[in-house]
């Protein structure tokens, strides 16, 4: 049998996982499929696995400073409230990063709609 604490503490770390891939995987969909055209090379395979992995260290330790990867321990309200900053300041992390990638500043509105979705 499974005690009590490993059972919550794997059910953090199962939501804390859902979580980060639902954050990830829309946040590569615009990188790959419209940020990337207008970058001066385009990113291949090393390149797209690199700004993801920034991304995902930066959105991982919002996580931990902002408290929205403490599923368990918090209520719901202050656990979404806390995913939206880190939702929030990782996308303008990555912004900047595509801007830096790129030869004018990319446009803002395909990853609002993964910041608001």
């Amino acid at each position: 049998m499974i005690s009590h604490n490993a059972g919550r503490r794997l059910y953090t770390l199962v939501t804390c996982f859902i979580m980060l891939v639902a954050d990830i995987f829309p946040v590569y969909y615009v990188l790959h499929n419209i940020y990337n055209q207008g970058f001066r090379t385009q990113l291949y395979l090393r390149g797209h696995i690199f700004v993801m992995a920034f991304y995902t260290v930066v959105f991982i330790f919002l996580g931990n400073v902002f408290g929205g990867l403490t599923v368990g321990m918090r209520r719901k309200g202050e656990v979404m409230f806390s995913l939206l900053f880190t939702s929030g300041f990782s996308a303008v992390f990555f912004y900047l990063i595509t801007a830096m990638l790129s030869y004018a500043f990319p446009k803002v509105t395909p990853l609002l709609v993964v910041f608001l979705i």
